[in-house]
This record gives C-alpha cells, sequence and structure tokens, in this order.
C-alpha cells in the first residue's frame, strides 16, 4: 500500500510520500490532466499564502478546503494508497476516507 499527503507548503509540489517525505512529481502520476491542473493551481496559490503568514483566515480556510477536496479525488483515484491532507495553516492532518472533514475556521 502507498501512503500520500496532500500538502501545499511553498517547496513542494503539492504531493509528499508519506513514509519518506520525498516530494513527489504530479506529473509522475496517472491523474486525469484536470485534476493534475487543480494540483499545481491549488499548490501555487496556498504557497502564496503560506509565504504571506496566512493572513487572510477565509482564504486560508478556503484553500485548505480545497486541498481536503482534491486530496479525496486522489484517493478515489488510487485504489490501494492511504491519501491525508496536511494543513500547514493549523499544522494539522486529516485523513481523507469516502467523507472527509471540512475544516471550520471557527475551530481553530
Amino acid at each position: 500500500m502507498k501512503y500520500l499527503i496532500i500538502d501545499g507548503e511553498f517547496s513542494t509540489t503539492g504531493i509528499k510520500d508519506g513514509i519518506t517525505m520525498e516530494i513527489l512529481e504530479v506529473e509522475d502520476w496517472t491523474f486525469p490532466s484536470s485534476l493534475s491542473e487543480k494540483i499545481i493551481n491549488w499548490q501555487q496559490e496556498y504557497a502564496a499564502e503560506f509565504m504571506g503568514g496566512f493572513k487572510d483566515v477565509a482564504k486560508v480556510t478556503y484553500l485548505d478546503n480545497l486541498g481536503i477536496e482534491i486530496a479525496k479525488e486522489v484517493s478515489d483515484h488510487l485504489e490501494d494508497t492511504r491519501v491525508d491532507y496536511y494543513s500547514d495553516a493549523y499544522l494539522k492532518y486529516l485523513y481523507i476516507g469516502k467523507t472527509p472533514k471540512v475544516i471550520d475556521e471557527e475551530e481553530f
């Protein structure tokens, strides 16, 4: 079984190996092109917020929820792979199953 982490940190591609923490290239996976583009665009937006110190809570919440949606799509696409989502803004891991938890800014 493989283990991936979807993570928007500024120095990543958006996907890490969950065991080695090696940064993985989006292009190395057999994702539909729409999902690959979504990961790349989301990671760039998240990285910009990361570099800005996560000052806009509403934007960070939006980006985290989009990251969770992306992680769910990755999980649905890869059958024998555990997928987690890591929020750099809130420093929390979320296991992505069939019904992922949505981050609520009031929770933090």
